[in-house]
C-alpha cells in the first residue's frame, strides 16, 4: 500500500500516533523516493537519530548470521513453505494489525529454529511494508495451545531477546483477558481461538497467497547491503559490546509482568 492509498482513518492515526503531518512532511518524504527509509522514520515517530540507529542495526542484522547459519536478507525461495507458523490475521477496526504465532506448527525435525526465524523476518518485513501496520501498530498473539517439546525454543539467549522486544500480557487459557485488553480483537481473531474471524487454516492459506504475491516480483531484503569496512571499529561488535549504545534506541526497556500481578 502506497502513501496515496492511505485512508483518512490511517492518516489521522499517523498524526496522533506518530506526529506525522502529511502537508508538512510529504515533500520531504517524496524527495527521498524510498519507502524503505520511511518505514524506519515512522517506527521512530520521525526522530531521525533513532531512525538512523535502527536502520543501521536492521541492515547489519539482516546481512549477518544471527540465528544458526541463516542470513536473513538472503532472497527467499518461494518453493520453501511452512508459512503457518507466523500468520497475519488482519486489521482491527481501531487500526492495529494482528499477527498470530502458533508454535505447535513448528516441528524441529522438519524445520529448524533458525529457519523459523528466517521466515519470521520475511513475514515481519512484509507486514511492515504496509504503512498501516506502522501507523496503527501490531498486536502479536502467541498461541501455545497443543505445543510440545518439539516446538520449544530452548536457547535462553533467543528467549531473552524475544522478551526484551515484546511487552507480554499473559492470558493463559482465558482468551477473554486479551479481548478485554484489545477491544476489536475478537473481530479478526480466528474462530478456533474464540474470535469471529475465519479459521486459522483459512487465514494461513491466505497468508501463503499474500506472501507469494509480495515476494514474487523480487525480495527487497536481498538488496540490503552493508560495507563493514566503513563501520567504526568501536561499533563492529555491537551485538556483544557497544560502549556508546543508547539504551533508549530500541524504545522502552524493563521487566513486564501480568497486569494484576504485584511487583
Amino acid at each position: 500500500m502506497t502513501e496515496q492509498q492511505l485512508s483518512t482513518k490511517y492518516k489521522k492515526l499517523a498524526k496522533v500516533n506518530l506526529g506525522e503531518d502529511f502537508k508538512n512532511d510529504s515533500a520531504h518524504c517524496e524527495a527521498m523516493h524510498d519507502e524503505f527509509l520511511l518505514m524506519f522514520l515512522r517506527q521512530c515517530k520521525f526522530s531521525h537519530s533513532k531512525a538512523q540507529a535502527r536502520l543501521d542495526n536492521f541492515c547489519t542484522l539482516s546481512t549477518r548470521k544471527c540465528v544458526g547459519d541463516y542470513i536473513w536478507a538472503t532472497p527467499v525461495d518461494l518453493q520453501s513453505k511452512r508459512l503457518e507458523l507466523h500468520v497475519p490475521l488482519g486489521y482491527m477496526e481501531s487500526g492495529p494489525m494482528v499477527v498470530a504465532i502458533r508454535p505447535r506448527v513448528l516441528n524441529q525435525e522438519e524445520m529448524s529454529i533458525a529457519e523459523a526465524f528466517y521466515f519470521a523476518y520475511k513475514v515481519i518485513f512484509m507486514v511492515n511494508s504496509d504503512p498501516r501496520a506502522l501507523i496503527g501498530g501490531v498486536v502479536l498473539i502467541l498461541d501455545s495451545t497443543g505445543s510440545t517439546s518439539k516446538n520449544v525454543i530452548s536457547d535462553p539467549n533467543i528467549i531473552r531477546s524475544m522478551l526484551h522486544f515484546v511487552q507480554m500480557l499473559r492470558c493463559g487459557s482465558d482468551i477473554k483477558v486479551a479481548l478485554e485488553a484489545e477491544p476489536g480483537l475478537k473481530a479478526v481473531l480466528p474462530s478456533d481461538l474464540g474470535g469471529d474471524g475465519k479459521s486459522y487454516k483459512e487465514l494461513a492459506e491466505a497468508n501463503k497467497k499474500n506472501f507469494h504475491a509480495f515476494y514474487s516480483n523480487g525480495d527487497k531484503t536481498g538488496e540490503i547491503k552493508v560495507d563493514e569496512s566503513k563501520r567504526p571499529s568501536t561499533a563492529k561488535d555491537f551485538l556483544h559490546e557497544y560502549k556508546d549504545y543508547d539504551v533508549g534506541v530500541m524504545g522502552k526497556s524493563g521487566t513486564y509482568v501480568k497486569i494484576d500481578d504485584e511487583i
